[in-house]
């Protein structure tokens, strides 16, 4: 992983590990590299700087990708489709297949939990 990537801002690096050939990869790629930065290899940071980083280059980049835009934007949207009646997907599990139970657009949270292969 590219020493620059821990710079991208978070819209850019879901966007990337979106349109990468193998997105779990990715992911667990710069989560390997940024979690022993973070937590390990540096100097002790205060409560406040290890906060601030775990915000900006741990979570603020996977809500952005479990999102797929700006975290502030998707919780919005969640907050007004809540109040709205869901609908389901469709989907007929076959038998012996697990099963779970879709709260979100089936499309963009299907799509997300079928690239990490979950």
């Amino acid at each position: 992983m590219a020493e620059s990537k821990k710079h991208l801002d978070g819209l850019e690096l879901s966007k990337e590990w979106q349109q990468a050939s193998d997105c779990r990869a990715e992911l667990l790629g710069y989560l390997k590299e940024q979690v022993p930065q973070i937590f390990c290899l540096r100097k002790e940071h205060s409560p406040q700087e290890e906060d601030e980083l775990l915000q900006s280059r741990l979570l603020h980049p996977l809500e952005c990708f479990l999102f797929g835009e700006d975290p502030q934007q998707g919780l919005e949207k969640l907050k007004q489709g809540s109040s709205t009646s869901s609908q389901l997907c469709g989907r007929v599990f076959k038998e012996g297949e697990t099963v779970y139970s879709c709260r979100f657009e089936c499309s963009a949270w299907c799509s997300v939990i079928d690239k990490l292969n979950l």
